[in-house]
């Protein structure tokens, strides 16, 4: 049966939520630069850049994750035996 205009709408969404995530990962990355840039108190800045940092990288793995996964459903959008094992594979 493959996926339907439901689960491709639905992907979609996904998608769009990953977008804005990132978005917000530049956002933060950027202010943290032009905080550099601009002489910010140099030992505050230093420890909020590392946890910043760190919270940026955890999301980009999580994020490449749910792409991947995403990737996987639609290339294998006609392929319901793919599908149950992606499916299966998320649980």
């Amino acid at each position: 049966m493959g996926l339907s205009n439901k689960n491709i709408k639905t992907l979609g969404n996904q998608i769009n939520d990953i977008i804005l995530r990132l978005e917000l990962m530049q956002l933060v990355s950027d202010a943290l630069i032009l905080a550099e840039n601009s002489g910010a108190d140099s030992q505050a800045l230093k420890q909020n850049m590392s946890d910043t940092l760190c919270t940026i990288s955890d999301q980009a793995k999580q994020l490449q994750k749910e792409l991947d996964i995403i990737a996987c459903k639609l290339t294998n959008c006609d392929n319901d035996e793919e599908l149950e094992a992606i499916r299966k594979y998320c649980e």
